[in-house]
């Protein structure tokens, strides 16, 4: 009953994260209108809001016009609840379970628009900093989000703040290993989808998801401690 429960209050908040990434970036308040279809908008009832089981019963269309919903809306709330029954299980750590949730909201909004939203990491970053030990090796990830400002190192700040995040579960070896596999990751990308990359992407390569999956693999392979 216990997982059920986590896992039914961590899709309401992939609810409000969905909510998040598809408002924050376009500037929209995120309290006012109230949920509503993007393209008739026309407002939605309560058994519309249901996590995961509306979109399903809806078969991702809005009722009356039949746009479709974005399906990260779906993924959002089906892994955030997830991610919430893992932490209520014991699997994840307090840090670690923050980096995830943080690392899934800026991996969709990096891929659909190559943004960053500097104030959805400025709220996970403080929750760790108040709330685990201060380590001064972890300042060199602010220091190089600094540098990357002022100089094109072919790697954003945001990569590097967020590597800044993961330094409050990783070691420094570690965050390297996460950055190298990362890298591959991305090359590989590159390599199978070149054609399309260039045409559409203009050579832009959406670090963070990369860079949270390298970290996921990390954490499968038992390299956290």
């Amino acid at each position: 009953m216990g997982i059920f429960f986590s896992f039914v209050i961590g899709s309401v908040f992939g609810s409000f994260f969905a909510m998040v990434i598809d408002r924050l970036p376009q500037g929209l308040s995120l309290l006012f209108p109230g949920s509503h279809c993007g393209n008739c908008e026309r407002s939605l009832h309560s058994w519309e809001l249901i996590p995961i089981v509306s979109f399903l019963a809806l078969a991702g269309r809005c009722r009356l016009c039949g746009e479709k919903i974005p399906k990260f809306c779906l993924y959002t709330e089906l892994l955030t609840g997830l991610l919430f029954v893992a932490a209520w299980s014991g699997i994840l750590d307090w840090p670690v379970f923050l980096l995830l949730i943080m690392s899934l909201i800026l991996s969709i909004i990096d891929s659909q628009i190559h943004a960053f939203p500097f104030v959805i990491w400025l709220f996970f970053a403080l929750v760790l900093v108040v709330s685990l030990p201060f380590q001064p090796l972890n300042l060199v990830w602010l220091l190089l989000a600094l540098l990357a400002t002022g100089l094109d190192i072919k790697i954003g700040a945001g990569d590097f703040l967020w590597l800044y995040t993961a330094s409050f579960s990783l070691s420094f070896i570690q965050i390297v290993l996460v950055l190298q596999l990362a890298s591959l990751a991305g090359l590989g990308f590159c390599f199978l989808k070149k054609a399309k990359f260039k045409s559409k992407l203009k050579q832009e390569l959406p670090f963070i998801p990369f860079l949270s999956l390298a970290y996921l693999a990390v954490l499968l392979l038992g390299q956290i401690q």
